[in-house]
């Protein structure tokens, strides 16, 4: 069954992932990561929440490992927004909460 992550994003790099420039993730795998999983991504400028949040869904995971000798226990994500359509609205959306 699909989990749900919550993961903050610094705004810069949110950016990137919201315009699609971004599509993976480097994160400690201290979570379990799956395939088919999601994250909710928050923006946090470095003091708080900004209220702006994104879906993304785990597509592939490769542990860094395996093609080049990194630091142990990470993972890189390949991940992708999932389309949330409001009101028949399409495209992904930013959420303000």
């Amino acid at each position: 069954m699909a989990r749900i992550h919550e993961i903050k994003c610094l705004p810069e790099v949110f950016e990137l992932v919201v315009d699609g420039k971004k599509k993976f993730e480097i994160r400690k795998d201290d979570r379990g990561y799956k395939e088919g999983d999601f994250l909710a991504m928050n923006e946090y400028d470095g003091e708080r929440y900004t209220g702006r949040s994104v879906l993304l869904m785990v597509d592939y995971i490769l542990d860094p490992n395996d093609v080049a000798s990194c630091v142990p226990g990470y993972v890189v994500l390949s991940v992708r927004l999932v389309p949330v359509m409001p009101h028949g609205q399409g495209g992904p959306i930013v959420f303000e909460l």
